[in-house]
């Protein structure tokens, strides 16, 4: 994939410039300066203003971090039209993006369509948010609405909040790389004729029928019968054929396992996504 260059004005300025630091809340007592253990205070490294007051869980993920995921979607070609900022002194910050043509996916099976858009706040009230969301920041209401509505990842700022924003960059990063090479593969699925046994197989290798427990052989049935009921039906179905066994079960993925609050992240960085992949080996061999 060509690169392009950056653009001459940096559109990351802003939130480039300073980092958040986060440190304990101290107090003095008659032995001296003590750290508290309930609650952490962070700042910012260019003005040491303080900006938010958190939990003693609090941690953060590096301006730096971020601003590295959007300048590799820029020089990719996948967004463009950056717009950053800050409200509260830098209690929050957000980044938006338009879609340029590059291929992305955030909610799974759905090309990015609207702005790729990270909220994060420094105060312990909201999750960092990196999600997909129509609405275009402009004043807090909207900082709100984006982060509340937007479809994507929502990470809470415990010690892991790194870890797993980098899981989310591998992410997006392979849904890039991969979109080409997975639609050349889903052509050849889509001329791969199969028989209804082939189907049956599939179902007995990932879903087999419990023979001693009769209450969870029913919900297997009941899983069994919807992947069917799905491969026969579901919107863009395509039976009798390996792509339409892999699509049956990318779409019970995407829109029927687990809890919907975490469907999304599942399917991208969790057990769906772990799933999705034995299916589709499946399916090529």
């Amino acid at each position: 994939m060509q690169n392009a260059t950056l653009p001459s004005v940096d559109p990351l300025a802003k939130i480039r410039k300073w980092e958040p630091v986060v440190v304990p809340v101290l107090f003095d007592t008659p032995h001296g300066v003590r750290s508290s253990k309930r609650g952490k205070v962070v700042y910012r490294s260019d003005t040491m203003d303080a900006v938010g007051i958190a939990g003693p869980r609090m941690h953060v993920v590096k301006h730096a971090e971020i601003c590295s995921l959007y300048d590799e979607l820029i020089q990719r070609k996948i967004v463009g039209d950056i717009r950053c900022g800050e409200f509260d002194g830098g209690g929050m910050i957000w980044i938006q993006g338009k879609p340029q043509g590059g291929s992305l996916e955030i909610i799974p099976g759905h090309k990015l369509e609207a702005n790729l858009t990270l909220c994060d706040a420094y105060d312990g009230s909201l999750s960092l948010a990196l999600v997909e969301t129509a609405t275009n920041i402009v004043c807090m209401n909207t900082f709100m609405r984006a982060h509340r509505s937007g479809k994507g990842f929502k990470l809470r700022h415990t010690g892991k909040i790194e870890e797993r924003f980098q899981e989310c960059v591998r992410a997006i990063r392979a849904s890039v790389d991969n979109f080409q090479k997975d639609v050349e593969t889903f052509r050849s699925l889509a001329k791969t004729k199969v028989e209804f046994s082939a189907w049956k197989a599939m179902l007995d290798e990932f879903f087999p029928l419990p023979t001693e427990n009769e209450s969870e052989r029913e919900n297997v049935q009941d899983t069994r019968n919807r992947l069917s009921q799905i491969y026969e039906q579901a919107p863009g179905a395509m039976p009798g054929t390996r792509y339409g066994m892999y699509q049956a079960t990318t779409y019970w993925l995407t829109h029927e396992r687990g809890r919907p609050a975490n469907r999304i992240e599942s399917n991208l960085i969790g057990e769906s996504a772990r799933m999705n992949r034995k299916f589709l080996d499946y399916m090529l061999n």
